[in-house]
């Protein structure tokens, strides 16, 4: 079986919830699938260039010899949805045929990982067996303006022609609200290989009075410095990592206890956070955060980590069950009743029993 999976983020990405969907996919029985990188939502601003060239971002996975990397070049004018479409009509069309030339089955199966125009494109063009949107996050809220108007319609316009949606968090479910035939609530989950490595590794003794507060992921517009720094100034013995590409501006005058990190390789994820002592997720709280359920907190979990947690999202919920602590009242001398993580096989195999391989 084929399976068209159109991602949110490139393939040579930090490894994040697409990357472990399609290596499940892998297991759970496709044997051709065409990964099809991502295209602009907005119109292209400064900010992009210093991306294009500063490699802050750490690779996945090596590429499986059975994924084809699609790589479309669209003119960025996506909020101007008419406009867009007739200017990049002849593209779309030939990523149509690029796409049909890799197909070998008879079956497919199309997953949107990111609402876009090509994805409702594909969706008029090629045929397939079962049709899903992967609702990762409140896509408009990443933008402004023009361009969140035109995430908001391709995103319902999706969701009215999709077999299923799923759901990264319990708020995106309840803001969807669909029946619950199409819709199935997947938080996120553990890689299995770190899981497996984190089991079994014997973790020493600490020393309470010098303590390491670690993160490990994207560093952006929503990473709550002020938490970090109230953090480590109550805890001025102990250190405070933030490890990871960073997009946005790192504040002045920062504490000598909180040092930064250049992104690390998937691969190397284990041995950072296998120094922590606690794993921090510090969110600022807002419309974008208030749909996420991050991957790091079950990485954290399967290294047996309490987390301390800004009141975001899912993890809002968690901090309510007692199951992590809140950044605003935490303490080394509070308990939590910490759970267990789950790994990406479990998340996934509900939505791939139903898609009776």
């Amino acid at each position: 079986m084929d399976l068209i999976y159109l991602s949110p983020v490139p393939w040579n990405s930090i490894a994040q919830r697409p990357h472990f969907f399609i290596k499940q996919a892998i297991i759970f029985g496709f044997k051709n699938i065409i990964w099809v990188n991502p295209t602009p939502s907005r119109f292209p601003q400064l900010s992009d260039f210093r991306r294009l060239v500063s490699p802050f971002e750490a690779n996945s996975f090596e590429v499986p010899e059975n994924i084809k990397i699609i790589n479309p070049r669209l003119a960025p004018i996506e909020p101007i949805n008419f406009i867009y479409k007739k200017v990049n009509n002849t593209k779309m069309n030939n990523i149509v045929h690029e796409i049909k030339s890799h197909m070998k089955y008879e079956t497919c199966h199309i997953v949107i990982g990111k609402p876009s125009l090509l994805a409702s494109y594909l969706l008029d063009n090629i045929e397939c067996r079962s049709s899903a949107l992967d609702i990762m996050d409140n896509f408009p809220f990443f933008f402004q303006g023009m361009a969140k108007r035109s995430v908001s319609k391709i995103l319902n316009n999706l969701i009215s022609r999709v077999d299923i949606c799923l759901y990264s968090c319990s708020t995106l479910k309840d803001i969807y609200n669909l029946p619950d035939e199409r819709s199935l609530l997947t938080l996120n989950a553990c890689d299995s290989t770190l899981f497996e490595t984190a089991r079994n590794l014997q973790r020493l003794d600490r020393n309470p009075h010098k303590l390491i507060f670690g993160y490990v992921g994207t560093i952006a517009t929503w990473f709550d410095w002020e938490a970090v720094c109230g953090l480590a100034k109550n805890y001025p013995e102990s250190e405070v990592r933030v490890i990871g590409p960073n997009y946005s501006s790192v504040p002045t005058g920062l504490l000598k206890n909180i040092k930064l990190f250049p992104a690390v390789e998937h691969s190397a994820i284990g041995r950072v956070i296998s120094d922590f002592d606690y794993g921090i997720i510090p969110f600022k709280v807002n419309d974008l955060t208030d749909s996420v359920d991050p991957v790091k907190y079950y990485e954290y979990r399967a290294y047996d980590l309490p987390v301390i947690s800004t009141r975001f999202g899912q993890m809002a919920r968690r901090i309510d069950s007692q199951c992590v602590y809140d950044f605003q009242t935490f303490s080394i001398e509070k308990t939590i009743k910490s759970e267990d993580t789950i790994t990406w096989s479990e998340r996934f195999a509900p939505f791939f029993n139903r898609l009776s391989l």
